[in-house]
């Protein structure tokens, strides 16, 4: 992945995987999900802005079509002064994902478990942490009432999509 960076080509990655224990667990569709921290990290260390694109299935009228688009575009002068720059980062791009979900709900694969790997405090039934609640609150688009929902442990029935 360096290698093509620093040749000054592009780079694309699917992103919506759940990345296991050692992924970092950001809001998606309201529940903290394990997000893998590659693309943070690259960023972070090269500079790099993300762009989050997608390509929308049009009408199959006729042939194949698809919309391109984009849902954000993440600058390193934005996470710069953060506290934390791999959490907003990594919560920011998967802000943007759920918004390209959105856009079209049926075409998404809802085919591997997104919300298996669960954060260590909630399999042992304890309360949020600060440190996750204080890096939930600095982003900036976070509400109260997220912020309370995303304390709640997930019920075992909802963790099977």
């Amino acid at each position: 992945m360096l290698d093509v960076v620093q040749r000054g080509e592009l780079l694309a990655f699917i992103a919506d995987q759940d990345a296991g224990a050692k992924g970092l667990f950001v809001p998606f569709f309201g529940k903290l999900a394990s997000t893998y921290k590659s693309i943070g990290l690259l960023a972070l260390h090269q500079n790099l802005p993300i762009i989050c694109g997608y390509a929308m299935r049009r009408s199959q009228t006729r042939g194949c079509q698809y919309q391109l688009g984009t849902t954000d575009v993440i600058h390193p002068h934005e996470w710069a002064d953060h506290p934390d720059p791999l959490f907003y980062v990594t919560a920011r791009y998967t802000r943007a994902i759920e918004k390209m979900v959105r856009l079209a709900l049926p075409q998404y694969f809802w085919m591997h478990r997104r919300w298996k790997t669960r954060p260590r405090w909630e399999r042992e039934g304890k309360a949020m942490p600060v440190s996750v609640r204080k890096n939930l609150e600095s982003l900036p688009w976070m509400t109260p009432a997220e912020l309370d929902s995303l304390g709640i442990p997930i019920p075992a029935q909802d963790l099977s999509v």
